[in-house]
């Protein structure tokens, strides 16, 4: 917390938790669900893909 701020990733990382906190206000809890399970998923396979093929 030095001053030593990498401003490239925090502004995407503002600019995604704004639109995540607007977006889930809009859809439903089944949707939700949906697309958190998909991204679970989505990350094991590209987690299983690098360690089989590094």
């Amino acid at each position: 917390m030095a001053g030593n701020i990498a401003w490239g990733i925090a502004i995407y990382y503002t600019i995604g938790s704004q639109l995540a906190l607007r977006v889930a206000q809009k859809i439903s809890t089944g949707q939700l669900k949906f697309i958190l399970h998909s991204v679970t998923i989505a990350l094991l396979i590209q987690l299983v893909i690098r360690v089989a093929f590094p």
